[in-house]
């Protein structure tokens, strides 16, 4: 999930990894080097999958979207959460409803449990940079020592970087 102050980008657009050169990796508390999931994303007209002429750009390391699965994985195991909610995703799989607690004994990864990954708890994130009345549609990443730059495209052609 993608914020700002008063905004939930909802609609992603684009997204690529970039791994963290100094600036960026002091900036999200990561190791230099550390992939990054670069995002641009767009708020949704009511519950449409309409986009809104706003964007947004957010960056989330993926250790922390790795933390974020296996949190989900875990509720869903533990009985902190009985059904997962996201048929989308997860299809029929036992109707979408996650194991009796303690049904699968102690799981060190998840592997062979027939468990598509899904939850019901996001990630969320702060946007790094928010672009009104502007459409992105496109990003991309070069890395050029200590910083990482990001080239992000818009739906009338233009470029910003």
């Amino acid at each position: 999930q993608c914020t700002d102050s008063d905004m939930k980008y909802n609609l992603v657009q684009d997204a690529k990894i970039a791994f963290a050169g100094e600036e960026l990796a002091t900036a999200l508390g990561i190791s230099v080097g550390s992939p990054v999931l670069v995002a641009v994303f767009r708020p949704a007209k009511g519950i449409t999958n309409e986009p809104q002429n706003y964007s947004a750009l957010c960056l989330y390391p993926l250790r922390d979207i790795e933390g974020k699965f296996i949190e989900n994985i875990h509720m869903c195991f533990n009985g902190s959460v009985k059904y997962r909610n996201m048929g989308y995703v997860s299809g029929p799989i036992l109707d979408g409803k996650c194991p009796n607690s303690g049904s699968a004994g102690n799981i060190p990864n998840f592997c062979e449990v027939g468990l598509k990954i899904s939850g019901v708890t996001p990630l969320v994130t702060t946007a790094a940079l928010t672009f009104p009345n502007t459409s992105l549609s496109s990003v991309t990443t070069a890395s050029t020592g200590r910083h990482v730059l990001a080239f992000l495209g818009t739906t009338d052609g233009k470029i910003k970087k």
